[in-house]
């Protein structure tokens, strides 16, 4: 049986490299639609070591493969969850993550997940990597691609949960007539003198860059392919030896044991492994 986790991925970028999907799709919003190539991408990258002679891959690997208007992207079945993310340089500031707020991990109670995701298989809570790439107007190319753990960027989910939520109560507080009925931060109607007018209000959340944010993250421009993975140390040694041995026995790939700041509090570290090629 065949094993699809983060350390199966990186072992399959380092041995068949990837590209992404020159194929056009069909989509209604323009950004949904530049974003499905790296989807496909990202997909292939999880399966690449699977013979191609075991038909239905993507569904029998894949519990869930993401919607156009709800997150994650994917969940692996009885795995973990990724978020893919597209950006155009490894300078970009920050990852826009819309009105989806940052996450440690992601939970089945989740009220940005729709019921599909919920029912896709029996679980309760799943870690969560955010998938990044960098591709790049010039070429299809992708240049970079980094997988982050959301623990080592992210404070727990309900903090970002609750901050939302007393934002909608400060809102609903405003003199105007506040619409409770809304998945945004909030709606007000009838803000003219005729009540013709109503204003939506939509949280925009970002997150930083982790190609930037984290110092030792040294990018090849001389290499066409820079992977990067930062996983927190009880994540990592959480995976079967077998997994392991994968990157551990690959002298092509670098692990390293690294210290970053706690996302929760500023005065703790944490310690990641930090994994890396560039090809």
């Amino acid at each position: 049986m065949f094993r699809v986790n983060i350390i199966n991925a990186i072992n399959n970028l380092y041995t068949f490299g990837s590209k992404v999907s020159s194929d056009t799709p069909i989509a209604h919003n323009l950004i949904q639609a530049q974003g499905e190539p790296l989807e496909k991408t990202i997909k292939k990258i999880f399966l690449d070591h699977i013979p191609d002679t075991l038909k239905n891959k993507n569904k029998h690997y894949f519990s869930y493969q993401g919607s156009a208007n709800n997150p994650p992207d994917l969940k692996l079945k009885g795995g973990d969850i990724v978020e893919i993310k597209k950006i155009q340089s490894h300078t970009t500031p920050s990852i826009s993550l819309n009105s989806s707020w940052p996450r440690d991990k992601m939970n089945k109670d989740d009220p940005k997940i729709n019921q599909q995701c919920r029912d896709c298989e029996k679980w309760i809570e799943a870690d969560l990597f955010y998938a990044i790439g960098v591709v790049p107007k010039d070429h299809k190319e992708t240049f970079s691609l980094f997988f982050l753990h959301g623990e080592c960027m992210n404070a727990p989910t309900k903090f970002y949960e609750k901050f939302y939520k007393n934002l909608q109560t400060d809102i609903a507080k405003l003199s105007y007539n506040f619409h409770l009925e809304t998945k945004e931060l909030g709606r007000l109607n009838k803000i003219d003198p005729l009540g013709n007018t109503h204003l939506r209000i939509r949280g925009m959340f970002g997150m930083p860059n982790p190609f930037r944010h984290f110092n030792f993250c040294k990018v090849d421009q001389t290499k066409k392919l820079n992977v990067f993975c930062l996983m927190t140390k009880e994540k990592y040694n959480s995976f079967k030896n077998e997994d392991r041995d994968l990157i551990e026995q690959n002298k092509g790939i670098s692990k390293d044991l690294k210290k970053i700041k706690s996302p929760v509090d500023i005065r703790k570290y944490i310690e990641c492994f930090y994994i890396h090629f560039a090809k």
